[in-house]
C-alpha cells in the first residue's frame, strides 16, 4: 500500500492521500513562461480546489432570534469595527452552532463593501477538500480575486507561473501569495471567516499547525494592512496555544457556552427560541393542540445543560415516539437521551434494516465527495448483488429518500440531493480509530458506536466502484452505455483507486485481474472512464497511454508487476505530454512503482528468462523538457529523489524554461534532498554548479534559494555573471534585503563594484535603507569614488535621498568632498532644490563658504524661478555663504526678463539684503549686461533695497 502519498487533494480517513479527483498540480505552470490569453481564468481554475459555497450552504440557517447575542458581543464587535489587523476566536463545544452562525455571519453579518473583501471557507473532516489547508488558501484566494480582480498582478501570475505543478498543493507558496495580495496597496481591508480549524488536518505539523504558525507569525508584526481573521473551533488545549506563542498577547476569544453569566442567559435564552420554534413546527405537523405544544415546550425547557444539537436530535426522537395525547407526551419527554452518544445510538437501534444502515455508513464515511440520492441509490443495490450490470434497475429516487430516513433515522441528512451525515460528531460517534474506543464502546454498552472500521469503509467502496467498472467492460458499443454512464460513472472513475489502495496487499493481489481489465486502454470501458477521470485535473486528456502507464500513473504495483512479467517495452510515452509509465509513477509520488520500472523486465530466450533486466530509461524527458528526477524534487520525495539518483539521473539535463533538476533541488529546499545533491558531486564540480545556479536563482527572484546556496558555505562570493556583475551588485540592485544581509554575513566584499566601476554603495541607494545600513555596517567605504570623483554622499544629495545622507553622515562621510569639477554635495543638493538635504548639510557642518563656484550656482538659482530655490538659497545664506560682488556679478538678463517670477525676486532680494550688488552703479559695474533694460534693472534693485512691493514694477 502507498502511505501518506501527497499528491492529491482527496483524502480518506484521517491520514491516507490517494491519487484520484483534484489532482494538486498546477496546469498553469505547465503550459509556458510567457504570458497566454485566459491565464487569469486558468489561475481561478486552479484555485476551485473545493465547492465552497455548497459546503457552506449545507449547515442550516438559523432561527430568527438565534446568534444575536454574539453579533452584539463586544470582542465581535471591536474585531468588526477595528481600522487595523485583528483576529477573533470562537471556540465552543460540539453542537452549540458555530457553523450555523458562521454562515450567518457570512450571509447577513459581515459583508463586503467596496472597501471590505469578505471570504471564508468552512472545514469539515468528512471531506478530503474540506479538510485541507492548501484547499483553504486556494479558496479564499479565488474568493479575493474574484471579488477584486485588480489584485490578481502580474506579480502574482507569475508566481502561479513558476511555481511548479505543485504550487496549489503547497501551504508556503499559497501563503506568501496570500501576503503579496493583502500588501498591495489596493488590497483594503480583507475578511477571512475559517469555521471549525479543529477540523483541518494535522499531520507531522503540516495542515492545521502551518495556519496557527503563520497567524501567529501575521499577527505578531507590525504591518501596514488591514487583514481580519475570525476563526471558529472547539475548544482544544493544542489550538489554544497555537494561538496564544508570547508575541500575541491578548487574543480576544468567545466561548458560545459562555463565559459569564450574564452571557449564559443570553445564550440559553436563544436556545429557548429555537427549541420553540422547533416545538411549533413538530405542533403543526402532528395537529398538536395548543395545551399540548406548550405541555412539551415546558418539558424540554426544564432540561439543563441543551446544545442545539441535543435540541435538534431530542425533538426528532420525541416526534417519532409522540401520540397526540398528553399523556404520551409525558412519556414521550420522560425518557429524554442525556447525551448525544445516547441520542444516536437510539435512532440507529430503530433502523427498518441494521445490515444496509452499516453499508449506507461506511459509504458516507468513506467517500471522497458526497453521494448524490441517485449514487447513493446504486451504490446500496451494487453491494446487495455483487454482480451490477449496466442496465440495472433502481429503486425510484423519490422513494429511496424515504428509505435512507427508515434506515439511518437522523444520522443522516440530504442537502441538495446529496446525502451526509448530520454532524461531525455523528463521524465522532461511529468510526473507531483504537482499541482503547472499542473497550470504551462495550463499557458504554453502545452497539452502533466505534463500530464503523475506516478500512473495512473503504473496502465496501472500492468493490462497488470496481463492480460498476467492471460492468462498463461488458459494454461493447455506446449506444447501450447511457444507463451506466448515468448511474455511478463520475464516482467510480474519479475515485476507485482512492479506495483500492487502502486494501490490504492480500486483497489487492487478488483484485489484480480485474484491474487489468478496467485499465485495458484499448477497451470503451477504459477509454470512457479515464475521460470522466481526467475532467478533474484541469488538464488535456493524455492519448496514447499503454496499460503500463495507466497503472503506473496510479501506482498499481501488483499490476505493474504483471505487466512487467509480459515483457512490455517500458519506455513509450504518451502522445500530449510525452511522459512515460517511469515519469507518470514519479510525478504521481510512487516509489514502488518506480523502482519496478527502474529494474524493468527480465530478457527472455523462448520462455524461459534471464537474470539480466532491462529497466526503464531513467533520464527520459516529458514535452516540457523535465525528467522524472525533476518531478521527484518538486514533490519533496526523498526516498524517490534518492533511487533515481542511485539509478544515473543525471542533474544537469535542461527543461524547457532552461532549469535543470539541481536548480530545482535547491529551490526545493528540502534539506535531505540537498545533502543527496552535495553529496553525489565532486566539491569543485558543486561550486560551479552552485555559483551558476546563484545567478540563475537571482535572474527568476527565488530569494529564499539564493540563501539557501550561500548558506552551503560552498559559493564564491566574488563571482561574477557573464555581464562581469558580481552577485552582491545583482541582489543590492534587486532590492534583495535579506540575500545582501546573508551574503556581507557571509563573507562578500561590501566595496565590491559593478560593471561601470560603482561601488556598492551607489547601487544600494536606489535599493532599500537597510541595504545600505548592512553594508555600512560590514566596512563599506562611505567616502569610495566613482566616476567623475563622485562620492556616494555627493550621489545621494544629487538624487534627494535624505534617509541616505543622514547614514552616510553618520558613518563619517566626508562632508566637503568634491567631484574632480570642484562641487560638494551641498552644491548638487541646493541645484536640485533637495531643501531637506541642505539643511542636513548645513547642520553636519558642510562649509557654504567653500564655493568657488558660488557665482555659478547663484546663476542657476536665479535661471530657474521655483520658489523652493529662494528657500535654498537663504539656507546658504544664514549659513554667511561669501557674497562679495565679483562671485554674483554674472547673473545674466534673466534675472530682469523674468522678473515676474517670484523666485528670481526673493533670490536677488537675499542677495542684496546680505550686502551683494552694494557697488553696483553703472552699467560698467555689470561686464555681461547688455544695457538694453539697464533703467529698468537699476530701478529693479533700488526697489528691492528700499524693501517695495516688487509686483508694482
Amino acid at each position: 500500500m502507498e502511505e501518506n502519498r501527497t499528491i492529491s487533494s482527496n483524502t480518506f480517513g484521517n491520514e491516507n492521500y490517494i491519487i484520484q479527483g483534484n489532482v494538486n498540480y498546477n496546469h498553469y505552470a505547465s503550459t509556458n513562461a510567457e504570458t497566454q490569453p485566459g491565464q487569469v481564468d486558468n489561475v481561478l481554475k486552479c484555485l476551485y480546489k473545493s465547492p465552497y459555497k455548497d459546503r457552506k450552504d449545507r449547515n442550516p440557517q438559523r432561527v430568527q432570534g438565534t446568534c444575536d447575542w454574539f453579533v452584539s458581543h463586544e470582542h465581535f464587535r471591536t474585531w468588526s469595527e477595528s481600522s487595523s489587523s485583528s483576529m477573533l476566536w470562537v471556540s465552543a463545544d460540539p453542537g452549540c452552532g458555530k457553523s450555523v452562525l458562521m454562515r450567518h455571519l457570512v450571509d447577513s453579518v459581515v459583508q463586503t463593501t467596496v472597501s471590505r473583501t469578505v471570504c471564508y471557507f468552512f472545514f469539515k473532516d468528512d471531506f478530503p477538500d474540506q479538510k485541507n489547508v492548501a484547499s483553504a488558501l486556494c479558496c479564499i484566494l479565488r474568493q479575493i480575486f474574484i471579488q477584486k480582480p485588480s489584485l490578481l498582478s502580474e506579480a502574482i501570475l507569475k508566481r502561479f507561473n513558476t511555481g511548479g505543478e505543485t504550487f496549489n498543493a503547497s501551504f508556503s507558496e499559497l501563503w506568501q501569495t496570500f501576503l503579496q495580495v493583502v500588501e498591495d496597496e489596493n488590497a483594503g481591508e480583507i475578511v477571512c471567516l475559517l469555521d471549525a480549524i479543529d477540523e483541518c488536518e494535522d499531520q507531522s505539523d503540516q495542515g492545521r499547525s502551518q495556519l496557527l504558525k503563520a497567524l501567529c507569525a501575521l499577527y505578531g508584526t507590525k504591518r501596514s494592512f488591514n487583514i481580519k481573521f475570525l476563526i471558529t473551533s472547539r475548544p482544544y488545549v493544542e489550538i489554544h496555544r497555537g494561538l496564544q506563542p508570547l508575541d500575541i498577547p491578548g487574543l480576544p476569544v468567545i466561548h458560545l457556552s459562555g463565559e459569564s453569566e450574564d452571557e449564559m442567559k443570553k445564550i440559553s435564552q436563544e436556545i429557548n427560541v429555537y427549541i420553540g420554534a422547533r416545538v411549533q413546527d413538530i405542533g403543526q405537523r402532528l395537529q398538536l393542540t395548543q395545551n399540548e405544544c406548550s405541555l412539551l415546550l415546558e418539558r424540554l425547557m426544564h432540561v439543563p445543560n441543551r446544545t442545539y444539537l441535543w435540541v435538534y436530535l431530542t425533538l426528532d426522537l420525541i416526534e417519532s415516539s409522540i401520540n397526540v395525547t398528553e399523556k404520551m407526551i409525558l412519556e414521550a419527554t420522560s425518557n429524554i437521551p442525556k447525551t448525544i452518544d445516547e441520542a444516536y445510538e437510539r435512532i440507529l437501534s430503530r433502523s427498518s434494516n441494521t445490515r444496509q444502515a452499516r453499508i449506507i455508513l461506511h459509504i458516507i464515511v468513506a467517500a471522497a465527495r458526497p453521494l448524490t440520492v441517485k449514487e447513493m441509490n446504486f451504490a446500496l443495490a451494487s453491494s446487495e448483488t455483487r454482480q451490477p450490470h449496466p442496465d440495472m434497475e433502481l429503486v425510484p429516487d423519490h422513494r429511496f429518500r424515504e428509505n435512507l430516513r427508515n434506515i439511518c433515522g437522523l444520522c443522516i441528512v440530504i442537502v441538495d440531493s446529496k446525502v451526509y451525515l448530520l454532524h461531525q460528531t455523528v463521524k465522532e460517534f461511529l468510526v473507531k480509530r483504537n482499541m482503547t474506543q472499542t473497550l470504551q464502546s462495550q463499557s458504554d454498552d453502545y452497539e452502533w458506536k466505534y463500530s464503523i472500521q475506516p478500512q473495512e469503509s473503504h473496502i465496501t467502496l472500492a468493490k462497488i466502484c470496481i463492480w460498476h467498472l467492471l460492468a462498463g467492460s461488458q459494454i461493447l458499443y455506446e449506444s447501450r452505455s447511457h444507463a451506466w454512464r448515468d448511474t455511478f460513472l463520475d464516482y467510480s472513475a474519479k475515485y476507485w483507486v482512492s479506495h483500492f489502495i487502502m486494501m490490504d496487499s492480500e486483497a489487492q493481489s487478488m483484485l489484480t485481474k480485474s484491474i487489468l481489465t478496467i485499465c485495458d486502454t484499448t477497451t470503451f470501458c477504459c477509454k470512457t472512464w479515464v475521460a470522466v477521470y481526467w475532467t478533474t485535473m484541469q488538464t488535456t486528456c493524455p492519448k496514447g497511454f499503454t496499460t503500463l502507464i495507466m497503472a503506473s500513473y496510479f501506482g498499481l504495483n501488483f499490476a505493474v508487476q504483471r505487466l512487467l512479467d509480459m515483457d512490455v517495452d517500458l519506455n513509450v510515452q504518451d502522445e500530449i505530454y510525452q511522459r512515460s509509465a517511469l515519469c507518470w509513477a514519479v510525478r504521481n509520488g510512487f516509489p514502488r512503482v518506480a523502482e519496478l520500472l527502474i529494474s524493468g523486465t527480465r530478457k527472455k530466450i523462448g520462455n524461459f528468462k534471464l537474470p539480466l533486466r532491462k529497466g526503464a530509461r531513467i533520464d527520459l524527458q516529458d514535452c516540457y523538457g523535465r525528467t522524472p528526477l525533476t518531478y521527484a524534487i518538486w514533490n519533496g520525495d526523498v526516498a524517490l529523489v534518492k533511487l533515481l539518483l542511485k539509478a544515473g539521473a543525471n542533474v544537469h539535463l535542461k527543461d524547457r524554461l532552461g532549469k535543470t533538476p539541481l536548480f530545482y533541488a535547491f529551490c526545493n529546499s528540502d534539506r535531505g534532498i540537498i545533502d543527496l545533491f552535495v553529496k553525489k558531486q565532486r566539491p569543485v564540480d558543486i561550486e560551479n554548479d552552485i555559483n551558476t545556479l546563484l545567478f540563475s536563482a537571482l535572474d527568476n527572484g527565488h530569494e529564499e534559494v539564493v540563501i539557501q546556496l550561500i548558506n552551503t558555505g560552498r559559493a564564491n562570493l566574488e563571482a561574477r555573471n557573464d555581464f562581469d556583475e558580481p552577485i552582491l551588485i545583482l541582489a543590492t540592485r534587486a532590492s534583495y534585503t535579506a540575500v545582501v544581509k546573508t551574503l556581507l554575513g557571509a563573507g562578500a566584499n561590501p566595496n565590491a563594484k559593478d560593471r561601470y566601476c560603482d561601488p556598492a554603495l551607489f547601487v544600494a541607494m536606489y535599493s532599500q535603507k537597510a541595504a545600505v545600513e548592512s553594508l555600512l555596517s560590514t566596512g563599506a567605504d562611505s567616502n569610495a569614488r566613482a566616476n567623475a570623483g563622485f562620492s556616494p554622499l555627493i550621489h545621494a544629495s544629487i538624487a534627494g535621498f535624505a534617509a541616505i545622507v543622514e547614514l552616510l553622515l553618520d558613518a563619517r562621510a566626508d562632508i566637503n568632498a568634491q567631484t574632480y569639477a570642484g562641487a560638494s554635495a551641498l552644491h548638487y543638493a541646493t541645484l536640485m532644490c533637495h531643501e531637506e538635504i541642505v539643511k542636513l548639510l548645513l547642520e553636519a557642518g558642510a562649509d557654504a563658504k567653500s564655493q568657488s563656484d558660488a557665482g555659478a550656482l547663484a546663476l542657476m538659482l536665479a535661471s530657474n524661478g521655483h520658489y523652493i530655490y529662494a528657500t535654498a538659497m537663504k539656507l546658504l545664506l544664514d549659513a554667511k555663504v561669501d557674497i562679495r560682488p565679483e562671485l554674483y556679478m554674472e547673473l545674466p538678463e534673466i534675472i530682469y526678463q523674468n522678473l515676474n517670477r517670484g523666485a528670481h525676486r526673493s533670490i536677488v532680494q537675499l542677495f542684496l539684503r546680505a550686502g551683494a550688488y552694494e557697488n553696483m552703479r553703472t552699467a560698467d559695474d555689470i561686464p555681461s549686461f547688455s544695457g538694453q533694460h539697464w533703467d529698468s534693472m537699476m530701478d529693479y534693485l533700488h526697489v528691492l533695497r528700499e524693501g517695495a512691493d516688487t509686483n508694482t514694477i
